[in-house]
């Protein structure tokens, strides 16, 4: 079947985002090997995370170039959200054991209530109502219900505050290097909220 350009560029741009983002990831987990820090695998897990929003769309791509076949709506939801939460809550955890979050015995636990409420709500839909969560509108792509915006935004704010939260107390290191790796994680972290934003 002849694809259009809007779902052929979709597709690349989320097969290209999610492979790079898991080999980062892989890489950062590997070092646990070395240095036997558990966090390094807390923070490689949610480095392979953040490409989960990308996941359904790379898989359908694929799928749809090998067979013609678009992949189940079911299916896409899976890939993409259910229990995406769990990459933030895991992430709460890794930036917490690195600098020690304020308020973090009560955020955390009203945060991971708040998202454990959503999933409930999303696996409901998910065998029972799916259009209420979401709709193709391509082969790649679907149009998200409220509930699936609410869920992503909660979050996608979450992450980015904790991920701009660990870049500032990076920046303020008296170590050049660290200082220079908070200014790429900053810009990564302002990348990834205007590339998860337009994808919303």
């Amino acid at each position: 079947m002849a694809l259009e350009l809007i779902v052929v560029m979709n597709g690349i741009f989320s097969l290209l985002f999610f492979t790079i983002n898991s080999f980062i990831g892989l890489k950062i987990a590997y070092k646990y090997r070395a240095y036997r820090d558990k966090i390094l695998l807390y923070v490689g897990f949610v480095w392979i995370g953040m490409g989960k929003p990308w996941l359904a769309s790379s898989v359908s791509f694929i799928v749809l170039l090998l067979t013609g076949i678009v992949i189940s709506a079911f299916l896409y939801i899976v890939l993409n959200f259910v229990l995406i939460s769990m990459v933030v809550i895991v992430w709460f955890i890794a930036v917490n054991s690195l600098i020690s979050l304020s308020g973090y015995k009560v955020v955390f636990p009203l945060f991971s209530l708040c998202v454990i409420i959503f999933d409930v709500f999303i696996f409901y839909f998910l065998f029972t109502e799916i259009e209420m969560l979401a709709v193709y509108v391509n082969p790649v792509d679907m149009d998200l219900g409220i509930l699936l915006i609410v869920y992503l935004f909660i979050n996608l704010v979450v992450f980015i505050v904790l991920g701009f939260l660990f870049a500032a107390n990076s920046l303020r290191s008296e170590n050049p290097e660290v200082k220079l790796k908070g200014k790429f994680l900053l810009l990564a972290f302002i990348l990834y909220l205007l590339g998860a934003a337009l994808h919303i």
